[in-house]
């Protein structure tokens, strides 16, 4: 069956609490969306960490949810605080990330002082307690220890001393307590989205980072699952080579995975991390989905991913492995850069559609670029830009004489940066690709200004918002008009 889904963040809704949550307006935007027969993509809702500029694709742990994105006004509709307890609602600018993160924890805390007693508190931590515990734990030693990383922390914590732990867990058991309760708060709060989305017959599509940060509960509490040296740092990091998007590639910085450890147990952190995500979304794109086939190795001490070397992984025992756990394989892969021969047969093996991106269509001979609609294939999903590229107008204001002269060929007609968006929308639609993907700036017509992430640049990404009125409803109606002409409207059931 042929779809079409919107690609928007969360964070880009807007909330007037700071940043975008799954409060009114995410219920609007279901609603909305379900009119016109779309579907809806986000990015990954883990939490967040201030020192990577709040990046979803670095996040804290690959289990907690994004504090951030608990709807302080859903809290009062469900009785966790008073409607008195609401603050003065804020601007609705850019995203505030630390003014966001200020409001939710002190609502939290009051929601917490009321309802630590609840018996749905109770069931929740016992179900989530394979992740929620260690969450808990490493947050919790993190403050006491002023913010340090794990690995700098006093030898019985580092090395998670039986005694030790047991010990001072009495003393941090409130601190404790009170983030599994905010834990609670956001996956009720995502639960309840989720339903809807299902109950509206709306796809929900997340996105899942294939590392997680170093300074995580999940390595600190399995560092036998990571590359580390005797000091518990990494001695190898994640990247990319030179690409597209860098001529030095992307140094990443995560930790890697030691697959053959993995191996042993056959593969039961990452069976249990994409299980957890799956009852969170219909279906999941695995970021950087090479990685697990082969990956980018880069000595610790390099400061470019340039001196990196591919190393593989045990991937045909971990993609049977996968296929055992999860037949119907709800997955997506991301698989643009340098892909190699492996990856498309572990994609085929595993029925599982890749990207192709619309914006890498006219760099070169558009006759056999497998990014042109021409060469497209029904079993992938097209988008005219991601989170990592510029908006399709920003785009077509950098293009070269040559790449702009084969998009207007193309398309048969002279271009301008208010119809580029709808002409590769239309490409999009058009395709043969069984999903086609339109990010909420290209359907809006918006510039580089509003572009989610520069990859090159560490600081000022995923900011970006919708400003009061959100997506004006004329646009949607047009979206949906193209949905329709090119046959991919959904029927509600």
């Amino acid at each position: 069956m042929r779809r079409s889904a919107l690609l928007l963040h969360i964070s880009s809704l807007p909330s007037p609490w700071g940043v975008g949550d799954m409060g009114p307006e995410a219920h609007r935007l279901v609603r909305s969306l379900v009119r016109r027969g779309l579907n809806w993509q986000t990015l990954p809702m883990n939490e967040t960490s201030e020192a990577f500029g709040h990046s979803p694709y670095s996040p804290i742990s690959a289990f907690a949810g994004n504090r951030l994105f608990i709807s302080p006004e859903l809290m009062a509709e469900d009785g966790w605080i008073d409607e008195s307890d609401l603050p003065p609602r804020l601007p609705i600018g850019s995203a505030d990330f630390e003014g966001a993160l200020k409001i939710r924890k002190n609502l939290l805390e009051k929601a917490w002082q009321k309802n630590r007693e609840d018996m749905g508190f109770s069931r929740f931590k016992e179900s989530e307690r394979h992740w929620l515990e260690d969450y808990c734990f490493f947050r919790s030693l993190k403050r006491r220890f002023a913010m340090e990383p794990w690995h700098r922390w006093p030898e019985p914590y580092r090395l998670r001393n039986e005694s030790a732990m047991a010990e001072i867990s009495e003393e941090l058991s409130d601190e404790m307590d009170l983030l599994a309760f905010g834990q609670y708060i956001f996956f009720r709060q995502q639960r309840t989205l989720h339903r809807l989305c299902a109950d509206e017959g709306l796809e929900l599509i997340g996105d899942m980072p294939i590392y997680v940060i170093h300074d995580s509960p999940d390595v600190w509490a399995h560092p036998k699952l990571f590359q580390l040296d005797k000091d518990l740092r990494p001695s190898a990091v994640a990247g990319v080579p030179p690409d597209y998007y860098s001529e030095d590639g992307q140094l990443w910085g995560n930790p890697l995975y030691d697959w053959d450890r993995h191996l042993l147990d056959e593969f039961a952190w990452w069976m249990s991390r994409l299980r957890h995500a799956l009852e969170l979304y219909d279906r999941i794109r695995i970021d950087h989905f090479r990685g697990l086939v082969g990956y980018w190795s880069v000595p610790a001490d390099e400061t470019t991913a340039k001196k990196g070397n591919w190393v593989e992984t045990p991937s045909e025992r971990f993609f049977e492995t996968l296929r055992i756990h999860f037949p119907s394989m709800p997955f997506l892969a991301e698989d643009l850069g340098v892909i190699t021969p492996d990856v498309r047969e572990a994609m085929e093996y595993l029925d599982i559609p890749g990207m192709a991106v619309l914006q890498f269509a006219f760099d070169g001979d558009t006759g056999s670029s497998p990014y042109t609609p021409h060469n497209h294939v029904p079993s992938m999903a097209v988008y005219t830009g991601t989170h990592d590229n510029d908006t399709t107008a920003g785009w077509f204001s950098t293009l070269g004489e040559d790449s702009l002269n084969r998009l207007e060929s193309y398309v048969g007609r002279k271009l301008d940066e208010k119809s580029a968006p709808e002409a590769l929308i239309r490409m999009a639609l058009g395709s043969v690709a069984e999903l086609a993907v339109v990010p909420a700036q290209d359907l809006l017509e918006l510039g580089t200004e509003t572009r989610m992430n520069r990859p090159s640049l560490k600081d000022g990404n995923w900011r970006w918002r919708l400003n009061e009125e959100g997506i004006p409803e004329p646009k949607l109606d047009r979206l949906g008009h193209l949905i329709e002409i090119y046959g991919r409207k959904k029927e509600r059931e």
